[in-house]
């Protein structure tokens, strides 16, 4: 594993070549909103861009950062109001999707619409049980529990062992806890990407076995009632877009540009000087960001192609107020584990809160951070783990 890490190589699945591997995140940054305090220097796993425009447009000071240059590039250009794109994790999803709609009517879109419009969790788990968790679902995900065929070996050993019942558990246990109708994750995952909010609102009915299930006006078909979410909600917030528009890196039209987002021009490697800028100003390494900051942008954003481990490591001692690290821990080796809490230690100050997720059943990191447990607190179902720790 290259670098310690499987998230080196820049895709999910099995390959050569970077791609772009997340068209949205599936983090929810309430999370980080309540742990960070107020105008906070924040440095954030790029990804998607969702979490670092929710932190931005809460007025928090971030620092972007990703291994993967079409991420990164991706996620500037969401900023800047670019539009979503589909990942390799959105289209893994959508194949699926596609087949359990196929043999399940239940899961098709008009079915599904009265569901996500539910506010109750004991009606949303009864909806579940006799509805939703058939043979059809449970026979679906059954490859899950051979995870290295369909991702890289190092990312698939971070996936907990049977785990289409435990990610059928936990979807159960987030339908127990959180209003459908304001689960943006919920609905992203059985859905598919989209704008908008849970659909018309009003009284939920069960599925109609009459109504035609692929009719257009579904949730993800043109015409379907797509609701604005409220003005000012972590889910308008973490809307790309929102934060200001980004400046790119590198003089305009020279080598070190960044390129128009979605196109296959790279960033170049980590450690050369195609990092992202202010446009018309030279570009800096990231190896040089602690001291000069390799990238600059409005909405109190900053893009660094870098690893997260060596732009800790850089400039000062507790320049940072706080990090947000994904889930960066899974598909690691124990050596880049323990650089990364050394690093943590170094760039971050002493009380400051670190996010960090994880697809096992319990926390990545086995550094003494004073760990507490928020998976509870995170609307996607997705994680085994979500915790806030403190840089001691």
């Amino acid at each position: 594993m290259t670098g310690g890490t499987a998230w080196r190589a820049g895709r999910l699945t099995p390959g050569w070549g970077a791609r772009l591997v997340f068209g949205h995140m599936y983090e929810d940054p309430r999370v980080e909103l309540a742990a960070f305090p107020p105008g906070s220097r924040v440095l954030a796993i790029a990804s998607a861009g969702d979490t670092v425009a929710a932190l931005a447009a809460a007025g928090h000071r971030v620092t972007a950062v990703d291994l993967n240059p079409i991420q990164l590039r991706y996620a500037a250009g969401r900023l800047a109001g670019a539009p979503p794109r589909r990942g390799q994790a959105e289209r893994l999803l959508a194949a699926g999707r596609d087949v359990l709609r196929t043999v399940a009517p239940a899961w098709r879109p008009a079915r599904l619409a009265p569901f996500l419009r539910l506010t109750d969790p004991a009606d949303q788990i009864a909806w579940w049980d006799e509805y939703l968790d058939r043979s059809a679902l449970r026979l679906l995900l059954r490859p899950l529990r051979h995870a290295a065929l369909v991702v890289r070996p190092g990312l698939a050993a971070a996936v907990p062992d049977r785990f289409d019942a435990v990610l059928r558990d936990r979807l159960r246990d987030g339908l127990s806890r959180h209003p459908n109708a304001t689960n943006p994750y919920l609905r992203r995952l059985v859905l598919g990407p989209g704008p908008g909010g849970p659909g018309r609102q009003g009284a939920a009915r069960k599925p109609d076995a009459a109504a035609d299930p692929g009719r257009p006006g579904g949730l993800d078909h043109p015409g379907g009632d797509r609701s604005a979410v409220p003005a000012g909600s972590a889910e308008s917030a973490g809307t790309p877009g929102s934060a200001g528009a980004v400046a790119l890196a590198g003089t305009p039209g020279s080598a070190e540009s960044l390129g128009t987002p979605g196109t296959a021009e790279s960033l170049g490697t980590p450690g050369t000087a195609a990092s992202v800028g202010t446009p018309g100003s030279a570009a800096v390494s990231p190896r040089t960001a602690g001291a000069a900051g390799a990238a600059a942008g409005t909405g109190g954003v900053r893009f660094v192609l870098a690893d997260v481990v060596e732009q800790l490591r850089a400039g000062p001692a507790g320049r940072y107020d706080g990090v947000t690290l994904s889930n960066v821990a899974d598909g690691t080796t124990v050596h880049f584990r323990r650089r990364l809490v050394a690093a943590l230690r170094h760039g971050v100050r002493p009380g400051g809160p670190v996010v960090l997720r994880g697809f096992g059943a319990t926390g990545p990191l086995d550094a003494d951070l004073g760990w507490r447990d928020r998976t509870e607190v995170d609307r996607c179902p997705l994680w085994g783990t979500v915790s806030v720790g403190t840089v001691r």
